[in-house]
């Protein structure tokens, strides 16, 4: 179920990027409003990451991630999928610590941007290395629909760190811990080292353990991230339920649907008319 975890380090004194924080606003706005995070063609169809970007621009934290590293190279600019570790209130017993990726973008030796779709920010995480604490920065609360200021500050392992028999990193590895201002039990880990193979790593559990497809599809308005349409599948994709806003439009077999609301099948899952699962 688990395969042992892949990095390599990036930092080195040769980067040099002209890289600004309203370029990476761009990439989160182009992100929110064309992708969305879904494990719905992992379960499907079998894709791994890169193919359910670059087919149905969606996909899971490495998938969007992969998306927004694609946009940057193409205006030229060097970033990183680098692993992470995720608050506990979304964790699972069968999940390993570090099962979640972002994405690094390295300006200089001392400055380094972190954006992660998946976990809604608003603006990147701009680190300073030669720092302790960064500047806070809000992410989106989709459970209702606010703002969460987000403290960090920067951190190594002086000596290597053992997760579990499959996480490993070596003595000095920095990271960037994450923690909600009003509640510090709620933190998580930036390790900034590229990971190599997320979706060996990362993907093939997190799948085994999160079994109900779902998807999220998000908007930016008002120079924000917003929730659009949500659809979650249970009971061996049996039972539907669809939310937009967070409103529930209809929950309950998929196959009972009634007549005047077959219309909202059609919306959630026009994107796999192609391979039709339903």
């Amino acid at each position: 179920m688990y395969s042992k975890l892949k990095t390599k380090p990036f930092l080195h004194k040769n980067i040099n990027q002209q890289i600004t924080p309203e370029i990476l606003d761009k990439a989160l706005k182009d992100a929110y409003q064309n992708t969305r995070f879904s494990t719905v063609p992992y379960h499907f169809f079998g894709l791994n990451s890169k193919q359910c970007i670059k087919k149905y621009k969606e996909g899971n934290c490495i998938a969007l991630s992969m998306y927004i590293k694609d946009y940057l190279k193409k205006k030229g600019l060097k970033s990183f999928l680098i692993p992470a570790t995720i608050p506990y209130f979304i964790q699972h017993p069968d999940l390993l610590e570090i099962s979640h990726v972002a994405l690094a973008i390295p300006k200089d030796e001392n400055n380094t941007f972190i954006v992660d779709v998946a976990f809604y920010f608003i603006k990147p995480l701009h680190i300073i290395h030669d720092k302790h604490k960064n500047k806070s920065f809000h992410i989106m609360n989709f459970s209702n629909n606010g703002l969460e200021e987000i403290s960090s500050k920067n951190e190594i392992y002086k000596q290597r760190k053992i997760f579990n028999n499959y996480q490993q990193l070596p003595k000095n590895t920095k990271y960037i811990n994450c923690f909600n201002k009003d509640n510090e039990k709620i933190f998580w880990n930036y390790i900034l080292r590229e990971i190599t193979n997320p979706d060996k790593a990362i993907t093939s559990f997190y799948l085994k353990v999160k079994t109900d497809p779902f998807f999220l599809s998000t908007d930016y308005e008002n120079n924000r991230c917003s929730m659009k349409t949500s659809m979650n599948l249970y009971n061996n994709n049996k039972y539907i339920v669809i939310k937009n806003n967070n409103k529930e439009l209809y929950s309950g077999n998929i196959d009972e649907i009634p007549e005047q609301k077959k219309y909202l099948l059609d919306y959630v899952l026009k994107k796999y008319r192609n391979n039709k699962i339903y």
